[in-house]
């Protein structure tokens, strides 16, 4: 016997548990988005769904870091936190932060905005159409061009790693030409076109955070750094923003200069604004002279093999080293395999005919990012130290991409694989800024250049070899891979705390040396000052000037 229907049952609850998180949320989201109720029926309403759940704790943390943690009232603090907050951000680092990052957004902008349109600038092309050449060897073009060509061309354009200035106009520049080729449909030119547009990005990621490092370090006023963390942490903070605003203004460009390849063609204005900026406020790299006023530039010059040196007699520098290119690569692969993953995963949870929205697929995206920038400067300020922090960070990606390879094999997976998903972009925008603050640490300042052109060619060989092998391995077999080497850079790392740690046992008694001969100068000085006090109170009193 059928149960007979209950009258008293409320229409209105979910019947499933994909919608029950909706049915909690509609009486947040509707006044937020200020449209019709959010339920789970369809991709743009799923995803809507998630982009206000990812919202919600990455406005409220990014608030309290940016707006609320100065009108609030203030914690009683303890003797040292008071001693940090007292200490007064120096000029010259204040200067370098207005030229770098405004430069480093506006690069961000024209990379964030070419970045959602790839796959359909090439698509879109006839001679791909027809079989001729596929999406997958374009890119693989571009990412083995890199790693063969990468290293020479950094050299030339950067004066042999001396000039970052120079480097970076030349990656804003090859960046520019690797837009502009999307224009044409000639199979040579696309190949080279994607080449330079290779070169440009690791240029991008090299260059910038090597001029803004080298020349804070170069004026003593960071010993610790502590305001090259604060930079980083907020250029990425901001730059999940930026990517917010760069996709709209994207789609706008798609939208009316005739689709795909709009957006190629307004993103090189962007970079000739951030050239302009470079050539006439950021400051030249010192080249040293000889006495008789001659450049010493071919004896400063450096190749692979000085980086090569560098990783011999430095430990730390070569498992930093591997840790970034494991992860720089992981994610790379991400980026590549998210969109079919998730159009898939779409296709078998709604509808065979379901589309995807890219828009607020990536808006998901860029908001896991802000998420992850803004725990992230939340757990420097509470003085984590980074390797803690970045070993977490990528153990936990590690997870999420396990995760997807073992639900790529599953029907009705969204709602796991978008999870999985969103937890790796909460975890790469903790890791970037970590990232970048263990490099300005570790790697010296001559070398510097040379040795992130090392990491990028290693990680664009590493990014070309797995997408290469995708038709033996598999959709599974490449996320499989991706955590495989994220799973490496975290031991990696725990190698890297080892050593460190060990390090600074051993140099604990020459660092408290100094530290107690600098406290012994301070306090000569600060007699001195007392004594000086004491006169002019005493003149003031005897009335002498």
């Amino acid at each position: 016997l059928e149960e007979p229907e209950r009258k008293d049952k409320n229409p209105t609850m979910p019947t499933t548990s994909a919608s029950f998180a909706a049915y909690v949320l509609d009486p947040i989201v509707i006044p937020l988005l200020g449209g019709p109720s959010v339920h789970t029926d369809s991709p743009h309403a799923y995803f809507t769904t998630c982009l206000t759940v990812l919202l919600i704790p990455a406005t409220l943390l990014f608030l309290q870091q940016t707006v609320l943690c100065h009108v609030l009232p203030k914690k009683e603090m303890t003797a040292a936190e008071r001693l940090v907050s007292q200490q007064i951000k120096p000029p010259t680092i204040s200067t370098f932060q207005v030229l770098y990052l405004p430069v480093f957004w506006l690069l961000r902008t024209a990379f964030w905005m070419s970045g959602p349109y790839f796959v359909p600038v090439y698509a879109s092309k006839v001679l791909l159409a027809e079989g001729r050449m596929s999406i997958d060897g374009i890119f693989q073009a571009g990412f083995a061009s890199a790693a063969i060509l990468l290293p020479a061309v950094a050299s030339t354009v950067s004066a042999s790693y001396t000039d970052e200035k120079s480097g970076t106009i030349a990656a804003a520049v090859f960046y520019a030409l690797g837009a502009a080729s999307t224009q044409v449909s000639n199979l040579p030119l696309l190949l080279v076109g994607r080449g330079c547009g290779n070169i440009g990005t690791g240029l991008l990621g090299i260059m910038p955070e090597a001029w803004v490092s080298s020349e804070i370090q170069k004026t003593g006023a960071d010993p610790y750094g502590r305001w090259l963390s604060s930079i980083f942490a907020t250029a990425f903070a901001f730059d999940s923003i930026v990517a917010i605003i760069a996709g709209q203004v994207a789609a706008v460009a798609a939208e009316r200069l005739g689709g795909p390849e709009g957006p190629f063609l307004v993103s090189p204005l962007f970079l000739a604004i951030a050239v302009v900026i470079i050539g006439l406020f950021w400051t030249d790299t010192d080249v040293p002279t000889d006495k008789d006023g001659g450049d010493k530039q071919a004896d400063n010059s450096l190749s692979l093999q000085d980086a090569a040196k560098v990783f011999s007699s430095d430990k730390k520098v070569l498992l930093l080293g591997l840790v970034q290119c494991s992860f720089e690569a992981a994610t790379y692969l991400f980026v590549l395999n998210q969109a079919q993953a998730i159009e898939g995963a779409v296709s078998a949870y709604f509808a065979l005919d379901s589309g995807v929205p890219s828009g607020l697929v990536f808006a998901c995206f860029m908001t896991a990012t802000l998420l992850g920038s803004c725990i992230y400067g939340h757990l420097s300020e509470l003085r984590y130290r980074l390797e803690g922090i970045l070993s977490a960070a990528i153990i936990i990606s590690a997870v999420a991409l396990g995760a997807v390879g073992s639900l790529c094999s599953r029907e009705s997976n969204l709602v796991g694989l978008s999870a999985s998903f969103f937890l790796f972009e909460v975890m790469a925008g903790i890791a970037k800024p970590s990232l970048s603050c263990l490099r300005s640490k570790y790697l010296p300042i001559k070398e510097r250049s040379i040795l992130m052109t090392a990491f990028s060619t290693v990680f664009n060989l590493l990014v070309f070899v797995i997408s290469l092998s995708n038709h033996l391995i598999g959709d599974a077999g490449v996320w499989w891979a991706a955590s495989a080497l994220l799973v490496f850079a975290f031991f990696g790392l725990l190698q890297l705390r080892r050593i460190a740690r060990q390090e600074a046992i051993e140099n604990a008694p020459r660092t408290w040396r100094r530290v107690r001969a600098k406290l012994e100068s301070i306090a000569r000085v600060m007699q001195i000052r007392r004594l000086v006090q004491g006169i002019a109170k005493q003149a003031e009193v005897e009335g002498v000037e």
